[in-house]
């Protein structure tokens, strides 16, 4: 763990793996950043097994390192997908119950509602935008997955 681990984090994975030891649990995990062999920091969940002699002093550890860095790339971006889909279709939902407030509802031929409805058409086009921009997100994100 050395050197390949990301040094703001080197101090707190070192210590998670000696506590394991000092309160001699079985199993360690942690997530954290490793210096591939290709000098690009790497997303990574370390797993370690700790076996203990009869008077409880470890005696080996084995451990497996899985790559997530998709994984992490995936889940950043859905929460930019979720964040698009909640926050940008906020503003023009509000806006149309703003216009839908305004209508006369109990003169519907009012001539002063073909303007808010033209508004309330407006405000659709831009959902539909947003929509479609959220479901080619997601389709690309699915499509990513599938080929890896």
């Amino acid at each position: 763990m050395g050197r390949t681990c990301a040094p703001g984090r080197r101090p707190q994975i070192i210590s998670g793996l000696q506590q394991a030891i000092a309160n001699k649990r079985s199993t360690w995990a942690a997530e954290y950043r490793f210096l591939a062999a290709d000098n690009h920091y790497r997303h990574v969940h370390d797993r370690v097994y700790i076996m203990y002699n009869e008077t409880g002093q470890p005696i080996r550890m084995i451990g497996a390192m899985e790559d997530i860095t998709e994984k992490k790339l995936y889940i950043e971006e859905l929460q930019k997908v979720a964040h698009m889909s909640s926050h940008s279709l906020r503003r023009p939902v509000a806006s149309m119950l703003g216009v839908v407030n305004l209508i006369n509802k109990d003169n519907l031929t009012d001539p002063a509602n073909l303007p808010l409805l033209a508004g309330i058409e407006k405000i659709a086009v831009e959902m539909d935008e947003i929509i479609h921009t959220v479901a080619d997100k997601c389709n690309r994100i699915f499509k990513d997955v599938e080929d890896n």
